[in-house]
């Protein structure tokens, strides 16, 4: 296993090297007259962000399995020191660092050709990259960049032995809302150990979305970890193979809601209540409260793949409902587009009933301001028509 282990980390270093052989020879064009390996760590990094981000993540992830072998009292097996080894290790780096070479370089040097070749690269390189940001950026448009408090209570759901491999795909879906370092060691994690292939998969492609370094691991080299030959069989035979078409309704939710306990421990900092028309702000607003690791309820970031506006029904109203008692404190986005909602007011009411504080958002202070303005209060609020 270690020997196939090993094989597959130098196929995949390989890979690396050979991706970035053209990205070197075309900074090798652009350095400055008295250059150092800085230089091309710091250009490789302008003009190819993501392919030098994908090298530093190969890295970092490989030392992590180092780590785990030798706390584990086993032999170090990924060799990655430095990125500074890893560059040296390229022949056309090596030899622009070799004397003569470097000495003819500087005797040669035109800083006009460079800024000239600069500009050629920087308009080459430009577009692709800002493509490659919008992609990613669209795919953690709707994700929270914060740790909740049940995160690790969810994770440990999902590890349970009892746990099918449905349980462990509505796990999935609840995880993945979420970025930040543990969720990608999580996500890493099923995908080097998962024996099933469809909640293996998703591990890998959630890491691809995400922009990470991974490589969709064979079933054929993951160790089936027990003793009980009939679970051992069941693994192999059934389970391996089983997958699960998640219903992803209303209806779907709020069963959920109800049955589940992935869905009973979860908690939110504040319910963010707010029409759909200012999106914008929320966004904003989710990054402040996120900076703060302050995890925020809002319908179409933290149950998107349930609540589509395409859906509405009574089974929302439960969710919503659900959602607003998970809640601490509820924050009110206060524009003309919230006041002429009806969820809005829904929620509101709903809230203040629950007896817990209610917010308004202050713009320009940036800051929660209690609601003093009972505005909203409405003894029929139930029958408010909300679809």
């Amino acid at each position: 296993m270690s020997g196939a282990a090993k094989r597959i980390f130098q196929s995949e270093l390989n890979k690396i090297k050979s991706e970035l052989n053209n990205p070197i020879k075309e900074i090798l064009k652009i350095l400055p007259k008295d250059y150092t390996l800085e230089d091309i760590k710091y250009l490789l990094e302008e003009f190819y962000y993501f392919e030098y981000f994908n090298l530093r993540d190969f890295k970092a992830y490989y030392n992590k399995q180092n780590e785990r072998l030798i706390k584990n009292q086993k032999k170090s097996r990924y060799e990655f020191e430095s990125i500074n080894n890893f560059l040296l290790s390229f022949s056309t780096i090596r030899k622009a660092f070799e004397y003569s070479n470097k000495k003819k370089y500087n005797q040669n040097f035109c800083e006009e050709i460079r800024l000239i070749n600069y500009e050629i690269l920087k308009k080459k390189r430009e577009e692709k990259l800002k493509k490659r940001k919008e992609k990613l950026d669209k795919a953690k448009e709707r994700l929270q960049n914060v740790e909740p408090k049940f995160l690790d209570k969810l994770m440990g759901l999902y590890s349970r032995k009892n746990a099918s491999q449905e349980d462990k795909m509505y796990i999935i879906i609840e995880i993945k809302k979420y970025y930040c370092e543990k969720t990608i060691n999580f996500f890493r994690k099923i995908n080097n150990t998962e024996y099933n292939t469809q909640l293996r998969e998703e591990a890998f492609f959630q890491l691809q979305e995400w922009g990470h370094y991974i490589r969709l691991r064979s079933g054929k080299y993951i160790i089936v970890k027990t003793k009980n030959k009939k679970r051992k069989e069941f693994i192999k035979k059934v389970y391996k193979n089983q997958r699960t078409r998640i219903q992803l309704t209303p209806q779907e939710l709020e069963a959920k809601i109800d049955e589940s306990l992935f869905q009973k421990i979860k908690s939110y900092d504040y319910f963010i209540s707010h029409s759909s028309k200012d999106f914008k702000l929320v966004q904003e607003l989710k990054t402040h409260f996120n900076n703060l690791r302050k995890n925020i309820y809002c319908d179409w970031i933290s149950d998107n793949h349930y609540l589509k506006r395409t859906l509405v029904s009574e089974a929302t109203k439960v969710v919503i409902e659900k959602r607003l008692e998970q809640s601490l404190e509820l924050i009110f986005i206060d524009t003309e587009n919230s006041r002429n909602s009806n969820w809005v007011k829904y929620e509101l009411n709903y809230f203040e009933n629950l007896k817990k504080p209610i917010y308004f958002w202050d713009n320009e202070k940036k800051e929660k301001i209690l609601m003093k303005d009972k505005w909203f209060i409405d003894k029929n609020f139930r029958n408010i028509p909300l679809y």
